[in-house]
């Protein structure tokens, strides 16, 4: 569920309103700031490089025992901007720029041009799991923190009655799934 910030529900309820994305991607001590626009908020320089943002999803089913990870397919244009190109992020690293997005941390938030950081909508929390370039597109898959988030507490220890379980099933560590019957 997305936590909603009152500003913004005031901001988005004005007519005419016109939100865009910001994204930060935390690459260690150079955090990565960018957007479709080219705006400053709270001192931080978003660069207007993104192209477009995708796919915001997920999905959970109970009865195939399975669950599908949110993902966000970030697009974002390689061209020279200010000089410099997205890749060269990382000219001054050791480490390629593709191992410096990986695992990286990145927020998505909605805003509007009033808006701080702080009363923007973050919309997508996850790790970077994809980094793919082509030509003058670099495409950044994002995966949802959602599993990592989780608070269900797992059997870490066999169950004690193993008598009550299908062969298969004894002495098995992993959590079990049961479905009552349809």
């Amino acid at each position: 569920m997305i936590n909603v910030p009152e500003k913004f529900k005031l901001e988005i309820e004005k007519p005419n309103t016109k939100l865009y994305p910001l994204v930060i991607i935390q690459t260690g001590d150079n955090p990565i700031y960018l957007s479709t626009n080219s705006v400053s908020k709270a001192d931080l320089y978003f660069a207007p490089l993104i192209m477009t943002i995708k796919s915001l999803r997920s999905a959970i089913s109970i009865k195939k025992y399975n669950y599908k990870i949110g993902n966000a397919g970030i697009y974002i244009t390689d061209r020279e901007f200010e000089g410099k190109k997205f890749s060269d992020v990382a000219q001054h690293s050791t480490v390629p720029l593709q191992s410096l997005m990986i695992n990286a941390p990145v927020q998505i938030y909605f805003t509007t041009d009033s808006l701080s950081i702080v009363d923007s909508a973050l919309v997508f929390d996850g790790l970077c799991s994809n980094y793919s370039q082509k030509e003058l597109v670099i495409q950044l898959t994002v995966e949802s923190r959602l599993s990592a988030k989780t608070e269900e507490e797992y059997p870490k220890d066999l169950l004690l009655n193993q008598s009550d379980l299908y062969p298969e099933y004894k002495h098995i560590l992993d959590p079990i799934i049961m479905c009552g019957p349809e």
